[in-house]
């Protein structure tokens, strides 16, 4: 891999091939100091690839999935398909600020975390929440019923970390088997999460980075995936991942309070 790239970033599309031009070009105008490969699945089959070939320097390789399937079943097909040492989830709606590429990879290089984060922050500049603590189900009741995406209760070194933006060594990931292909949509993440935590793994959520996402929650308006987000939230607030997370963050808590 060392005439290859030094990060490949995967990207998922569904209908959203134009948000994903936009993240490119504001990709490219950031100009990240290492080299990096992109590629990009579109779920939903079109006739033809994106002009992507317009973007100058940036290295796409572009795939149309057989049938649709689920997030991270696409995510972990994409992951077969990089060659760099450094893997890189990336939403299709980002855009980028600054070069965030290059000092998370640095940091994931130089042992300060296994998975890393920037920041995420709205189009207006306010922090999303993005890198937290095991969720409760009732608080994501109370985050519904509030319309609420605040960055309170942010982590430095989180339990998981929003599916947003995920920098991590190519056999982190394996090692973590990828994500869960029983989540069709929404709580992969922070199933992978806990998992890197449980198994050991350090996140960490680069403050002085910030990279622009606006959620689409499309599960406030949509029936489908107004019953994914149900589906993945039972799924996951059933699994023994959510009851041995939430043990393993009290006695972590109990450990720095005796510090």
């Amino acid at each position: 891999m060392t005439d290859g790239p030094e990060v490949s970033l995967a990207i998922v599309s569904h209908r959203q091939l134009p948000l994903v031009e936009r993240a490119l070009e504001s990709l490219a105008r950031t100009a990240p100091r290492c080299s990096y490969e992109i590629v990009l699945v579109e779920n939903v089959a079109r006739a033809a690839p994106p002009s992507l070939d317009r973007l100058a320097g940036l290295a796409v390789r572009f795939f149309v999935a057989p049938s649709p399937v689920g997030l991270a079943r696409n995510l972990n097909r994409l992951f077969r398909h990089t060659r760099a040492e450094l893997f890189c989830v990336v939403n299709p709606d980002v855009v980028f600020l600054e070069d965030v590429v290059t000092p998370l990879a640095e940091a994931v290089r130089g042992g300060a975390a296994d998975i890393a984060a920037p920041t995420i922050v709205d189009s207006r500049g306010r922090l999303l929440a993005s890198a937290r603590a095991v969720p409760r189900p009732l608080e994501l009741i109370a985050r519904r019923l509030s319309d609420a995406a605040s960055g309170e209760g942010l982590a430095l070194e989180p339990t998981w970390l929003a599916g947003t933006f995920l920098l991590m060594r190519r056999n982190t990931f394996e090692r973590l088997g990828g994500f869960d292909e029983r989540y069709h949509l929404y709580f992969e993440d922070v199933d992978f999460g806990c998992r890197a935590s449980l198994a050991g793994l350090r996140l960490l959520r680069r403050p002085d980075l910030r990279l622009a996402h606006d959620p689409a929650r499309r599960s406030r308006s949509h029936p489908r995936y107004f019953l994914w987000h149900v589906a993945s939230a039972l799924r996951f607030f059933t699994s023994p991942t959510y009851r041995t997370a939430l043990a393993w963050e009290r006695l972590r808590a109990s450990a720095r309070a005796a510090a």
